[in-house]
């Protein structure tokens, strides 16, 4: 099975030998026949009914995840599970975000949290822990924050909408 990552854009092939199980459990949507390679079926431009298909390390690179969007392209049938990392380093993880909420709205989503999410709750749920604060702008918090700032500057938690934190 073919993977494209968002960031490096390198197409890598899931090995066949690997354990897919927990998959299959995850993206109920997904039968065990979308996890096996087809002959027709094998061209990222060719879509294909229930496929299962798995994005990690978004980090805000929105144009990114367009373009690999358009390039496979995800059909509404597709499963969708997202390796979480959505969020940090790049310009528009408050872009990534809204796009992530209107896939799931109309398709199959399965969101799961990265360590950048975790720690901009921490970030947000420990207001008096200033480290946890400093420790997540280090790690590409501050990108996150100003792509939500209205203003252009370096942005507030205040300035993440409610969704956004679901």
């Amino acid at each position: 099975m073919l993977f494209r990552s968002v960031r490096t854009g390198f197409i890598s092939r899931f090995p066949e030998s690997a354990n897919l199980s927990p998959w299959r459990a995850a993206c109920k949507a997904c039968p065990a026949r979308s996890l096996t390679p087809d002959p027709r079926h094998q061209t990222p431009d060719s879509p294909s009914p229930n496929r299962c298909l798995a994005i990690g390390d978004i980090h805000g690179c929105f144009d990114a995840l367009t373009t690999l969007a358009a390039y496979v392209p995800f059909d509404p049938h597709d499963c969708l599970i997202t390796l979480g990392d959505y969020t940090s380093r790049g310009p528009d993880s408050c872009k990534v975000l809204d796009w992530l909420i209107a896939r799931h709205k109309r398709g199959k989503l399965i969101p799961l949290r990265g360590n950048h999410e975790i720690m901009m709750l921490q970030a947000r749920d420990h207001v008096g822990r200033k480290h946890l604060f400093d420790a997540w702008l280090i790690s590409g918090g501050d990108a996150t924050l100003a792509s939500y700032s209205p203003f252009g500057d370096k942005g507030r938690l205040a300035d993440i909408p409610e969704a956004h934190w679901q």
